[in-house]
């Protein structure tokens, strides 16, 4: 493994949607107004708008008629979390409404778009050098350019001290990385693309024969893979969707320790999030509101409780899962049913949310607020700690947005985007 050493200084697949709905659009001659139409060509504008104090929300969301579930924490109770001391902390200086950061790293011209870790001191950061906004991005892949989803990748490795830059064998977009110990990692992203560290090295693994079908002929055709759930060495989920020749269908691929093999599924709707609390307790999310649930060997389309995309879905045993979508869409599942469950902030994408024992679950999502002309673009990270949720940290910099989080076994809060970031 080649290291270079630097020293301190939804993400993509929340549009995956688009993508599915916009590519039988686009191949006619409307294609250039249909992807306009789908995303937009207009900037947020965040001059001239204001920003509302952690304990504003707390007051303002608890007193909204019709909230079900709880709703923001107590003001003392995000003040504990707000005033948390700072010990490192470099680059630009955190809002000064938010949480202070306890760590911040920019490297130039590098965004990461994903983190996981298995310690303190076993962290790994999947980005993209000179990377393009989600935006773009999205529009990219609607042209159906045969080097849409193409991206100059980049690893970074943390082993509690620096981040390295390791070699990573991919000019692919990645869309999640998540692994069950430090020699088994594995991530995905587009052309049916799997990349595995087995504790020396990353490797490439092209899935499309696990993907069967006769080879495609139209060139918007395509096999997404927008998220990874690693079990063990010997029990791994790969969910996303093919769009070939014009037939969509959503993906499942299960890993066995020696290869990866499909899984029948119902339904067209795009898989965006996988989740299992173990061999016999999965399920999988996506547009629509659809979700599958794995029941025994065979997964099983569940009724649907919301058309509202679900874009992420994580847990900490089978009965205390939660999946968090669009238009501020959050649920809970107790064992038995899903309830709704209001974060703190009334937020339009959920682009990360990871949960882990003891340290409750925490959630990224974006929001956009219109004062008269001004448009505010607003990301906060919110906290349940069992009981309750509250803001922790907000931020309408648009050059300072996070793309995911992840929560460390000791309950270190780490985020990846504009920078590598210790959030608490």
């Amino acid at each position: 493994m080649q290291i270079q050493k630097f020293r301190l200084a939804r993400p993509f697949v929340a549009l995956l949607p688009l993508l599915a709905a916009g590519c039988s659009a686009l191949a006619g001659e409307n294609s250039n107004k249909a992807g306009a139409e789908l995303l937009g060509d207009t900037a947020p504008d965040v001059t001239g708008s204001s920003r509302s104090s952690s304990t504003e929300r707390a007051t303002k969301e608890s007193s909204n008629a019709g909230v079900v579930g709880p709703a923001a924490a107590d003001a003392s109770q995000c003040d504990s979390l707000l005033n948390a001391p700072s010990t490192e902390h470099s680059g630009a200086a955190s809002d000064t409404n938010a949480l202070q950061l306890q760590r911040e790293e920019v490297f130039d011209d590098e965004r990461y778009v994903q983190i996981w870790g298995h310690a303190d001191d076993d962290i790994w950061a999947i980005g993209e050098r000179n990377a393009p906004s989600h935006a773009t991005a999205a529009r990219a892949a609607l042209d159906c350019d045969a080097t849409r989803f193409d991206a100059s990748v980049l690893a970074r490795h943390f082993d509690g001290d620096e981040w390295t830059l390791v070699d990573f064998p991919s000019n692919t977009r990645v869309n999640e990385v998540r692994g069950s110990g430090s020699d088994d990692i594995w991530a995905v992203g587009a052309h049916a693309q799997a990349w595995h560290f087995d504790g020396h090295e990353w490797t490439s693994h092209d899935l499309s024969d696990a993907i069967g079908g006769d080879a495609p002929t139209d060139p918007c055709s395509e096999v997404v893979f927008s998220s990874v759930w690693v079990q063990s060495k010997q029990s791994a989920w790969i969910v996303g969707f093919a769009y070939l020749d014009g037939d969509q269908s959503p993906l499942i691929l299960h890993y066995d320790g020696a290869a990866w093999t499909r899984q029948a599924v119902q339904g067209d709707e795009p898989l965006l999030s996988v989740w299992a609390a173990d061999a016999q307790h999965a399920w999988a999310v996506g547009a629509s509101g659809v979700m599958h649930t794995l029941q025994g060997e065979q997964w099983q389309r569940a009724p649907k409780i919301t058309d509202r995309d679900l874009n992420v879905i994580t847990g900490v045993a089978a009965d205390n899962v939660w999946v968090a979508g669009s238009s501020a869409t959050m649920l809970r599942f107790d064992g038995s049913d899903w309830k709704p469950s209001n974060p703190a902030v009334d937020y339009m994408v959920s682009e990360g949310m990871v949960a882990r024992a003891g340290a409750g679950v925490w959630m990224l999502s974006d929001s956009i607020h219109q004062q008269g002309i001004a448009i505010d673009y607003v990301q906060t990270v919110d906290h349940w700690d069992g009981e309750q949720w509250c803001s922790v940290r907000t931020s309408n910099d648009t050059t300072r947005m996070l793309s995911e989080l992840w929560v460390s076994p000791s309950g270190q809060v780490w985020g990846a985007g504009y920078a590598l970031v210790r959030v608490l």
